[in-house]
């Protein structure tokens, strides 16, 4: 018994078309990243205990919610590759009716996320991390924050896995580095008054400007769709 492993790179793969996927990646982590260091650096001034409990207390949060952004991104992952599996990546041969079901079923889960989101987390993250322990940086404001910020998130899933099936990664590329650079900038001035809070109202800022412009592609699509 002989295995033979057929590995092989296809010629038409152009490998600069991978520069603008890898940039996003790069900007997701950075916007992911950089609100811990402003809030360290920022709050070092304060006292190491201070500036370690910010931090352990904001990560404590980013925990809870990044559980629901990893659910949700598999899910969205799996739309697309259901929808583009069969296609090559030409999102000319998809049929009108499965991008149809398609996009219902990323409008349930959106709007199923936000009433998770909005009804619950403020009283669940408040109930896990403060039941014992009366802090003042575990406060249902913060969680409502974090809450809503995830609805934006959420939100702007439905029109960011349009953006992926069409392969429109300079769109897409360009929105990403804009929200990134909006959010360091308003992070960078906000946290010095508002500690934590500051960094989620820049990053809700952010990601409300953003939002409209995800749902211009996604409201040209519906109509490319009904026109199918």
């Amino acid at each position: 018994f002989t295995l033979v492993w057929n590995i092989k790179i296809r010629d038409e793969i152009d490998f600069h078309s991978l520069l603008l996927p890898t940039l996003i990646r790069i900007g997701g982590l950075v916007l992911v990243n950089t609100d811990e260091l402003i809030l360290g650096g920022t709050s070092y001034s304060m006292g190491v205990d201070k500036s370690l409990l910010l931090i352990s207390v904001y990560s404590s949060y980013l925990v809870f919610f990044n559980l629901i952004n990893s659910v949700l991104n598999n899910i969205f992952g799996s739309l697309i590759f259901s929808i583009g599996s069969d296609t090559g990546g030409d999102f000319s041969l998809i049929k009108s009716e499965k991008i149809k079901k398609a996009l219902v079923s990323s409008f349930v889960i959106t709007f199923g996320t936000f009433a998770l989101i909005a009804l619950t987390s403020p009283y669940v993250v408040n109930f896990v991390f403060n039941a014992n322990n009366k802090d003042e940086y575990f406060s249902k404001i913060t969680a409502l924050l974090f809450g809503f910020m995830g609805i934006l998130y959420a939100v702007k899933m439905t029109p960011i896995t349009i953006y992926k099936i069409q392969g429109q990664w300079k769109k897409y590329a360009f929105l990403v580095i804009f929200e990134v650079v909006i959010n360091i900038v308003l992070s960078l001035i906000l946290v010095k008054y508002l500690d934590m809070n500051g960094l989620l109202i820049a990053t809700i800022i952010a990601q409300t400007i953003t939002v409209p412009v995800y749902f211009v592609e996604y409201y040209k699509l519906s109509r490319q769709v009904k026109k199918t």
